[in-house]
């Protein structure tokens, strides 16, 4: 999860816009293999955090799925494509117990991250194979009685959940939406938190609120001057 967590902030300019007559000789020097939508597949791969079917550049993946993956190893990245899922992303090559220089950034996700992570699967899983959408309010709800595993008022609780969903918006595991106050769940959550991986981190914190909770037996829900 951490090498998919931290996206480049740079965009990569949509190339596809502007197509060069000459595709594999874009300047003089040029010792390129690959096409051009290739190379921005390729890049934006990179880059981050993912293709998905809904970009121009999904066919490329599709059409030299091959010739990136190879272009990608030897950067010591694979390539993984969910062709039924639609989306594509790039991570660091799994080579055991070698160390390796690793070629996409990780960011350690905070508690609430994690959390906030887990609940959003959690809603795709239901969802079955039907688009997930959610509002920030109905979430945040969802995500109330975890705050005595922070130790914070309302206020600041309040806070970093914003900081967490916008990190995740950041991170396109929330997409915006045509729906006012909706935003999609991308599926993507299904490819890079395994269910097994999500049920043991799951109950792992259930058993921490337990703990919590045990800890101040007389404490149920925050009081309303808490809020």
């Amino acid at each position: 999860m951490d090498d998919f967590w931290n996206p480049s902030p740079d965009t990569v300019e949509r190339c596809d816009e502007d197509r060069p007559l000459d595709e594999r000789h874009l300047w003089p020097q040029d010792t390129g293999k690959l096409p051009f939508d290739a190379r921005c597949a390729l890049l934006q791969l990179i880059k981050g955090p993912y293709i998905d079917e809904s970009d121009p550049l999904w066919s490329a993946v599709l059409n030299n799925q091959q010739d990136l993956s190879s272009h990608l190893a030897d950067m010591l990245l694979e390539l993984y494509v969910d062709a039924e899922t639609g989306i594509a992303f790039a991570r660091n090559a799994s080579t055991g117990e070698r160390t390796v220089l690793k070629a996409t950034r990780s960011n350690v996700m905070t508690l609430l991250d994690t959390i906030m992570v887990l609940t959003l699967r959690k809603e795709l899983q239901m969802g079955g194979t039907n688009r997930v959408f959610i509002g920030q309010s109905e979430l945040f709800e969802q995500l109330a009685q975890y705050r005595r595993l922070e130790s914070q008022d309302q206020s600041s609780y309040q806070s970093k959940l914003k900081a967490s969903w916008n990190r995740l918006v950041e991170a396109r595991i929330l997409l915006k939406s045509d729906i006012e106050d909706r935003f999609e769940i991308s599926p993507v959550l299904k490819l890079i938190f395994g269910t097994e991986e999500a049920a043991a981190v799951s109950e792992e914190f259930e058993l921490m609120l337990k703990r919590a909770q045990q800890a101040v037996p007389n404490q149920g829900e925050p009081h309303d001057d808490d809020r």
